[in-house]
């Protein structure tokens, strides 16, 4: 019953969002043309970036998620969501939820780069290891913001060629000549 509940709030969402744009849409709006109360969407969702992130992750792109995603996998799997979600990610973009977005968006190449990191490097100490991915996180993410910026003016696996050469060059020459020094 729950996913058929949280099912039932996406595809309202969804539709309200065309309808309205995502500026225009409100958690009261969505529980009561979903037949639910507030306290229901909130149990499923924290708000409409939740229900965005959400989408995002499990709607765009069928790919099995591993526990642990290197860095390129993740980032190849953001290009392609946000692609697939083009119209949303834009509106999210240019709203009040951009700062919140563009967060998660940095905190997933974090994570993904950090396990790179310690996998291919496992005696690199957690504090070294923190502040590369902390760097890089910056770094990559800002490709993403000026892609969506431009209308997504590039194919996605130009984007994923281009960057995904210069991180992967980066990443690990800056991490090694910072071990060997």
């Amino acid at each position: 019953m729950n996913s058929t509940i949280k099912n039932t709030l996406i595809t309202t969402f969804k539709g309200l969002v065309a309808k309205n744009g995502y500026s225009n849409v409100h958690v009261n709006e969505i529980a009561f043309k979903s037949d639910v109360t507030r306290q229901t969407f909130y149990y499923h969702f924290k708000n409409t970036l939740s229900m965005v992130e959400w989408i995002l992750e499990n709607e765009s792109i069928k790919a099995p998620k591993p526990e642990t995603m290197m860095w390129r996998e993740e980032y190849d799997l953001m290009v392609h969501q946000l692609y697939a979600n083009r119209d949303l990610v834009t509106q999210v973009y240019n709203s009040k939820d951009k700062e919140e977005f563009c967060d998660y968006l940095q905190s997933r190449i974090y994570n993904a780069t950090l396990d790179d990191i310690k996998s291919w490097n496992p005696m690199i100490k957690s504090k070294d290891a923190e502040y590369f991915a902390d760097l890089f996180s910056y770094a990559m993410p800002k490709t993403l913001f000026n892609w969506i910026e431009n209308g997504f003016d590039i194919e996605p696996e130009l984007l994923i060629t281009n960057s995904g050469k210069i991180n992967d060059i980066a990443l690990h020459r800056i991490v090694s000549d910072f071990l060997r020094a």
